[in-house]
């Protein structure tokens, strides 16, 4: 990734540096990998576009590298500083029907972090459920 820095603590990133795979995609979606330190939507306060303007801008290229061509609709977001998989739609009416599940619990999130130890103080965050050891 290249980064611009700003007067936030967040760094601007360029849509001509970023790169984001397509990991799996059928007739009504995609799932791509989101970097960390993007938003969802763009940040008019920093100038940080959002993550489907980065696309957008990716694919009047050239030679786009995000390969997918058409338009597409955000059905859930992953915060600014996360990275993950992230489903887009390819149509509104496959968009609403995603937003449906996420909202009545019928598609289930899971979150994974790496650390060295646990988090010292609770607004670090919470350890739930059984905690494996790793490898160190």
């Amino acid at each position: 990734l290249r980064y611009s820095h700003c007067m936030s603590s967040h760094p601007i990133i360029h849509a001509h540096a970023i790169d984001i795979p397509i990991i799996y995609e059928n007739d009504k979606l995609l799932a791509i990998v989101k970097p960390n330190y993007i938003p969802h939507h763009d940040d008019p306060s920093t100038g940080q576009l959002g993550l489907l303007s980065l696309i957008r801008l990716q694919q009047q290229q050239p030679n786009p590298s995000f390969s997918y061509p058409h338009r597409l609709y955000g059905v859930h977001r992953l915060d600014r500083v996360t990275s993950g998989i992230l489903l887009l739609a390819k149509d509104s009416a496959s968009a609403s029907m995603l937003m449906n599940k996420f909202k009545q619990k019928e598609i289930t999130k899971f979150y994974m972090a790496i650390s060295g130890k646990r988090p010292r103080k609770k607004k670090q965050g919470w350890v739930k459920g059984i905690m494996t050891k790793g490898r160190r």
